[in-house]
């Protein structure tokens, strides 16, 4: 399992950066929507293409995901969603929570505590909303690691203020059952409760959760969140919480038993109520394509614009009579710098950003939606999903081979720049430590401007404080 994210740091430096000021998203009258899905593994081609494929239909926002089977914890960004997992050293476990793109602009942070917990952190009006995605340990594992699982999601509920918007979901592996709790289970739960059930009524009672996909009256299909092999039992094993005071905000919950992607779950999912905030961050600016520059046409040009530009501000007055030598070198040098940065500007366009186009195809995509809709038949389901694997395989080697061609190729063309580009792009990981926020000496998240600023200004005193 991977080590509690807090104690990867053993210094009191903090990390990451604090939110800016943003501007408020226009989402009144709008609802937001969120699910929980185990989706058996990641860790296989084409099953995050068929996840993003899956989220379109259902309209998703915000999506938990359990069981990646992810190593490491990263960000990754692809199509119109960006993804936070959290992982261990093998490829076992692993949660995550994937947002679409403009609900990811509202990220304060984000936090993976293990390889069965993450928590991210968005900005929202007037209350912040905590997502926190977590996978329990099923059946084969003792009342220890259970434990230690709850010890874990309180440590991520503990990170959070007490104004804020809770939200817990994923796959708990546990049966609350049909009992009515008006505090905690609605109507509208699955089954008879086990001792695994009753662990999660303790946990919510502890901290004023609300079971919301028990609350509403939904046709069965709608309930349950799981099938055993051969479809001889479904039960109600995964669930979306929020805490009780704003329950109210959730105006619907179900599950989807015609998505697919080739599990035993099914996704949970709610529409809650909220207003987000989007996050201002600096825009990266486009860059100018210099590497024109190598063609004769466009070289000549470039060195006929430079003189002309210099020309006219070498014709300019100047005043030189007490002008040192030093500061008519630097005058000179301004010239230089500005007739060059005019005549690119005027001559060369600015680089056109590509669409990465990656191995996944639409007929891949498309047997894909055949899948879903033999779901029930399962023959017919496990020819045309041996098709998909190997057809994913095949093409992610194509693909492969294309982009080592594609490098060799800029190696033979000496485009050094463009070659190391390349081989960053297909090798790049990124990593994550902590959740793009400030932490206090004891390792607690600070989302509070006001304690960050003192967190820096205490860091700095201690930093330089020696003769």
């Amino acid at each position: 399992m991977a080590s509690n994210a807090m104690d990867e740091k053993g210094d009191s430096n903090p990390f990451g950066q604090s939110p800016l000021e943003g501007v408020v998203m226009k989402t009144w009258g709008k609802l937001l929507n969120i699910g929980t899905w185990n989706v058996r593994t990641l860790y296989q081609p084409g099953k995050l293409d068929n996840l993003i494929q899956e989220l379109n239909h259902m309209k998703i926002d915000i999506m938990g995901i359990a069981e990646t089977r992810w190593t490491d914890t990263g960000k990754i960004v692809k199509d119109d969603y960006t993804m936070i997992y959290s992982g261990g050293e093998d490829h076992k476990n692993g949660v995550g929570i994937i947002l679409r793109n403009e609900v990811a602009k509202s990220m304060i942070g984000y936090w993976p505590i293990s390889d069965r917990v993450v928590m991210v952190k968005l900005q929202a009006k007037p209350f912040n909303i905590n997502m926190i995605q977590v996978y329990a340990p099923t059946q084969d594992y003792d009342d220890e690691n259970i434990e230690e699982f709850y010890e874990q999601i309180q440590l991520a509920v503990s990170y959070t203020k007490s104004s804020d918007i809770i939200c817990i979901m994923g796959d708990l592996n546990a049966k609350v059952g049909n009992v009515t709790d008006f505090n905690i289970i609605g109507n509208y739960g699955l089954g008879k409760q086990n001792e695994r059930g009753q662990r999660l009524i303790e946990f919510c009672n502890e901290n004023n959760m609300v079971i919301m996909n028990t609350w509403f009256q939904q046709p069965l299909c709608r309930l349950y969140t799981w099938k055993s092999p051969g479809d001889i039992s479904r039960n109600q094993i995964d669930y979306i919480m929020i805490n009780q005071r704003f329950k109210n905000c959730v105006k619907q919950a179900r599950t989807y038993p015609g998505a697919d992607i080739n599990s035993d779950h099914n996704p949970v999912t709610i529409k809650f109520k909220v207003k987000l905030k989007k996050i201002k961050r600096n825009q990266a600016q486009s860059q100018i394509d210099y590497n024109l520059l190598k063609d004769d046409t466009y070289k000549r040009r470039y060195n006929i614009l430079v003189k002309n530009y210099y020309d006219v501000l070498g014709s300019e007055k100047v005043e030189q009579d007490h002008e040192s030598e030093e500061e008519h070198v630097e005058k000179e040098w301004s010239k230089v710098k500005l007739s060059l940065q005019n005549a690119a500007k005027e001559l060369l366009p600015k680089k056109v950003k590509k669409k990465k186009r990656g191995w996944m195809n639409d007929e891949i995509l498309s047997k894909m939606e055949q899948r879903k809709n033999v779901k029930n038949k399962t023959t017919e389901y496990n020819v045309i999903n041996k098709e998909i694997v190997d057809e994913c395989r095949q093409a992610k080697e194509n693909w492969l081979n294309e982009q080592c061609e594609e490098i060799e190729s800029l190696e033979k063309q000496h485009k050094t720049k463009e070659m190391y580009d390349k081989v960053k792009e297909l090798t790049k990981k990124c990593t994550l430590k902590g959740g793009g926020s400030i932490t206090d000496k004891n390792g607690k998240i600070l989302f509070d401007q006001e304690e960050i600023d003192k967190r820096w200004v205490e860091y700095i005193k201690e930093l330089y404080d020696d003769d």
